[in-house]
């Protein structure tokens, strides 16, 4: 029964703690929220504008509405035109009313669409997540268990990077592969940037994508909490981002955030907390 359970819709959806309970949906999904739980199936994650067009387009599709002018099929001069105009799209309310739909039905599966902010770009995403707490269960389905060690050994490089960067070097990285063939190496880091897992900062360096983010949060929260901080503009963890320069503060931003703090500072950028001249690169 909807509203039962551990469910909270200012959330989009239940708790990812330990004692979240799988509660069982309507079992009936409007068709437009179907198309919408079908698109994220085949994709994983998608850039908010992405998803916000997307459910224009199934909103408009069933309303019997035409297709947006950019869809056209008229050629010529005309088509030209009409692709240089931006793709309608939906509020991000009425996005978010539509994935909360979605996420009561899927939750009893321990399933979720989820939003956050990728930490390397500071580009927002919904997301189709694993609820399971069980670290190995989150990518069991596409890695095996040699490479989910070597995922552990990188995920420990990042959380206790000594610079408090949050992020390792790719030569680093390759260099704690251990028995895995330093070839096979860089393909097990291609192919978790490629689905999320990782993702590149600069040139030669990567953090944690935004499926690790979300879905291993349990399993960094349960192995790393004594080095877990939350960026205090916006109260979410923070792994890659700027420090504080007094080292006596544990002060930590996002680089998206600190961008947007310090862009309305009329005097020298201050730390929000101990009011330290922010120095470090954001």
């Amino acid at each position: 029964m909807e509203g039962e359970g551990d469910y909270d819709d200012s959330n989009n959806g239940p708790s990812t703690s330990s004692t979240h309970r799988a509660v069982r949906g309507t079992g009936q999904l409007p068709p437009p929220a179907q198309l919408l739980l079908q698109y994220f199936i085949a994709r994983r994650v998608v850039p908010a504008p992405i998803v916000r067009r997307k459910v224009y387009q199934i909103k408009a599709h069933f309303a019997g509405r035409p297709p947006p002018l950019n869809e056209s099929t008229d050629n010529g001069a005309e088509q030209q035109q009409q692709q240089q105009q931006p793709l309608p799209e939906e509020t991000e309310e009425n996005v978010s009313e539509l994935i909360a739909r979605v996420n009561r039905e899927i939750h009893f599966v321990w399933m979720e669409i989820k939003r956050t902010v990728a930490e390397a770009s500071g580009v927002a995403y919904w997301v189709l997540i694993n609820l399971r707490t069980d670290e190995h269960a989150q990518i069991a389905t596409a890695y095996n268990m040699t490479e989910l060690d070597y995922f552990k050994v990188l995920i420990k490089a990042i959380m206790t990077d000594k610079k408090g960067r949050g992020d390792v070097s790719t030569t680093d990285a390759l260099n704690l592969s251990g028995q895995i063939p330093k070839k096979t190496a860089e393909g097990v880091i291609a192919a978790l940037v490629e689905d999320n897992w990782l993702s590149e900062t600069t040139k030669g360096r990567v953090t944690f994508g935004v499926r690790t983010m979300l879905e291993l949060r349990p399993y960094l929260k349960d192995i790393y909490d004594e080095v877990l901080v939350e960026c205090v503009i916006c109260h979410d963890l923070v792994i890659y981002g700027d420090k504080c320069p007094n080292t006596k503060c544990q002060t930590k931003l996002h680089h998206h955030c600190g961008r947007r703090f310090f862009k309305t500072s009329k005097d020298k950028p201050r730390c929000p907390s101990c009011t330290t001249v922010w120095t470090t690169h954001t």
